[in-house]
């Protein structure tokens, strides 16, 4: 006797499980400088469930923000990784763009380079939530150098390619570069009585006396006794070209001692004058030294023929 069988169908219905979303990590790069509100990425994160299902519906958010600092040229980190605020970017929730936040992107920051974890979040029943990150490496840009005002002395009448005080100090964040400088204008002449090495930004004379007069154009007692010369420094950097800026340089004369001087001239004297007796006008020299005309002393080096002159000062 044979055994019974009978042959029917068994219908197997694969439930859908909500799934994590998910993306891949990545690395963006951007230019250092750029400021707030601007986008620099577009996340883009992939759900396994049935497009259309609230279970396929992605909102972003960033979960936390790090920041560490590196040598971009060796690679090497050179500051541990800190936390940041998380206001530092935003992201839209429904579309996942990316933007610059509350935060200083510079290169030669002590902080340069930037982790953005984002929480990928579904609408499914349970509620998933996957994790990506975003590094973000900052572009170098070329920024201008800072020339600040400032000052130098100098003694009155130097001579011609005398330095004036120190290089002019400045400060470019970006390093490696060369610069250049010149003069744009000057008070009372500045520009052709100075000059200044292009490539080091040390001011020398360039003129001291008025060829056409002969008188000394570094003369502390005239009313040109202070310069103020405009100074324009520029980078050989690119993207974006020769960035340039300017800054004041006060050269102040000092006052030198300066010699005395005394015109020739005659007196006449009457015959048979007795000592003691004046005459003619008072000797009178000159010294171009401020308050020190009134202190000259005067005394008959020679030419005092007879005993009888005294060498007297007065």
């Amino acid at each position: 006797m044979h055994g019974l069988d009978d042959i029917g169908s068994v219908a197997i219905v694969v439930e859908d499980v909500n799934e994590t979303p998910y993306a891949n990590d990545d690395t963006v790069a951007v230019k250092e400088n750029l400021g707030e509100g601007v986008e620099i990425y577009d996340l883009d994160a992939k759900d396994p469930d049935t497009n259309g299902l609230p279970s396929s519906k992605i909102k972003y958010s960033i979960d936390s923000v790090l920041a560490d600092g590196i040598n971009y040229v060796s690679g090497e980190t050179q500051k541990a990784a800190v936390q940041y605020p998380s206001s530092s970017f935003t992201v839209n929730s429904e579309d996942g763009k990316v933007k610059i936040g509350k935060v200083t992107l510079n290169h030669e920051g002590v902080y340069n380079r930037f982790i953005l974890n984002i929480a990928m979040q579904d609408e499914g029943i349970p509620k998933r939530v996957g994790y990506m990150s975003v590094m973000i490496l900052l572009k170098d840009v070329n920024e201008a150098p800072v020339l600040p005002d400032q000052s130098r002395n100098l003694l009155e009448n130097s001579p011609v390619d005398t330095k004036v005080g120190d290089k002019l100090a400045f400060n470019d964040v970006d390093s490696g570069q060369s610069h250049e400088f010149s003069i744009v204008t000057a008070t009372f002449s500045g520009a052709k009585i100075f000059k200044i090495e292009g490539c080091s930004g040390q001011a020398f004379v360039r003129l001291n006396v008025d060829p056409n007069t002969g008188k000394s154009l570094l003369n502390y007692e005239s009313s040109h006794n202070v310069f103020d010369l405009i100074i324009k420094i520029i980078d050989n950097g690119i993207g974006p070209d020769n960035l340039f800026s300017t800054g004041n340089l006060k050269i102040k004369l000092l006052d030198a001692p300066e010699t005395p001087t005394i015109q020739s001239f005659d007196l006449f004297v009457a015959e048979h004058g007795r000592r003691g007796d004046t005459f003619g006008t008072p000797v009178r020299g000159n010294d171009v030294d401020l308050g020190q005309r009134k202190r000259l002393r005067h005394s008959i080096v020679y030419g005092n023929a007879g005993r009888c002159g005294d060498s007297n000062t007065c």
